[in-house]
């Protein structure tokens, strides 16, 4: 028996995101650590590093914007509409918990890649035009990805919690 068939489903889930998690962080600060050590050749900051009027500057802050409030905003939205979907038809409680396993990792995806993305254009903006702004915020998208990563007791009670409201919907028709 593989190790995989020894975990069950939330071990499994829960190691599947972490994996992906650490993968997505190390990305972009490996691009980053490229970007400050060779790219910009030694020169940390530009000429004007806390302008904020310069375009790529402008827009990656504000897409880093956009993608932070879009990372605690849209998973949810696709659960609840993905759980009323579920409430609509009928299924085991495998079948229930094995579908809010998979949506955990998915809407857990989403959200991390919103903030992925967010991080690498503002690499990219601090690479071009040498602004403090887009570091500054690519380090705090580093950190938003890192407290993403799940844990199994935070599965497993998103997963209850889940289950408990697809009971309710059920229930209410």
């Amino acid at each position: 028996m593989s190790r995989n068939q020894e975990l069950d489903p939330i071990d499994a889930g829960v190691r599947t995101l972490q994996i992906i998690h650490v993968a997505l962080a190390t990305g972009v600060l490996f691009f980053l650590a490229i970007t400050v050590l060779v790219l910009r050749e030694g020169e940390l900051l530009g000429k004007q590093p806390w302008a904020v009027t310069l375009l790529i500057t402008l827009v990656a802050v504000l897409f880093g914007a956009a993608a932070i409030v879009a990372h605690m905003v849209l998973p949810g939205l696709i659960v609840s509409s993905q759980r009323k979907a579920l409430a609509r038809t009928p299924r085991t409680g495998a079948e229930d918990f094995e579908s809010m396993v998979m949506l955990y990792q998915t809407q857990k995806i989403i959200g991390s890649t919103f903030l992925e993305g967010a991080a690498f254009f503002n690499v990219i903006a601090y690479l071009l035009e040498g602004t403090a702004l887009p570091l500054i915020l690519t380090l705090l998208l580093l950190v938003l990805l890192v407290s993403r990563i799940p844990s199994r007791d935070g599965m497993r009670r998103w997963i209850d919690a889940q289950l408990a409201q697809l009971r309710e919907e059920r229930h209410l028709g």
